[in-house]
């Protein structure tokens, strides 16, 4: 299981690098769950780090985006992976089409990731069990189930182990990379070791005080990294 850490900036991404993080993800927490970082913080971290780690960039939600705004194509082309939310595309019956587009405007090797929100109901999103599908039908290759209401609730609070393993498991029958986000931290590593993710995402537990908002502290990915490969399984839910 690979360990990715989000971070804010050049600073950040040092140190997760020191930590023995193995990927490195970009993304403004104070702008929500999938909040993007500016482009020119987007462009230094990829010209620093691109060379030593796969680079994944968080690039906000899909209704949102100001392509205006968002990276060039010459500094996309230093990251492995790149994802936009699906709020408020549930009720829309072109969400599908407008996804496409926008994976189409990536570099050929920047892999799009299908994200899908445990809390759908809160923002909007389809379903995880209809994002499933869309990853298997499209032919995607990564995807990604978060939460997107950061408020103290966990991704256990809202999908359960059980749940989750299999549709990991489906997609792991068609050689899709899955990973796992949503608040995880030290106490709930045993649930997350159930649903067997090929990566598992996190921030907060690696930052100070474990607040998602403060900075980045490397011990602590060192820390959440060494627990990775001592995984305890809890009983079945």
């Amino acid at each position: 299981m690979e360990l990715l850490v989000s971070v804010r900036d050049l600073q950040e991404a040092e140190k997760a690098a020191a930590g023995g993080a193995d990927i490195i993800d970009l993304k403004e927490p104070d702008h929500g769950s999938l909040g993007a970082v500016s482009s020119p913080i987007a462009s230094s971290i990829g010209q620093r780090m691109a060379h030593r780690l796969p680079l994944s960039l968080a690039m906000g939600e899909l209704l949102e985006r100001q392509s205006e705004a968002e990276p060039a194509v010459h500094v996309l082309k230093k990251f492995t992976f790149a994802k936009v939310g699906l709020s408020g595309c549930h009720a829309l019956s072109d969400w599908k089409n407008r996804w496409q587009n926008w994976a189409s405007l990536l570099p050929s090797k920047t892999q799009p990731v299908v994200v899908a929100y445990a809390d759908h109901g809160a923002c909007q999103a389809p379903p995880p069990g209809e994002l499933v599908d869309f990853t298997i039908q499209s032919g995607r290759k990564v995807f990604l189930i978060d939460t997107y209401e950061k408020n103290g609730r966990i991704i256990f609070d809202h999908i359960s182990c059980t749940e989750l393993g299999k549709l990991f498991r489906t997609l792991q029958k068609y050689s899709v990379c899955v990973a796992l986000a949503g608040s995880i931290g030290l106490e709930s590593l045993p649930q997350a070791f159930q649903t067997s993710p090929n990566i598992l995402a996190v921030r907060g537990a690696v930052c100070q005080k474990s607040d998602r908002n403060s900075r980045l502290c490397p011990d602590r990915v060192t820390n959440f990294k060494s627990r990775l490969k001592t995984p305890v399984f809890l009983a079945s839910e």
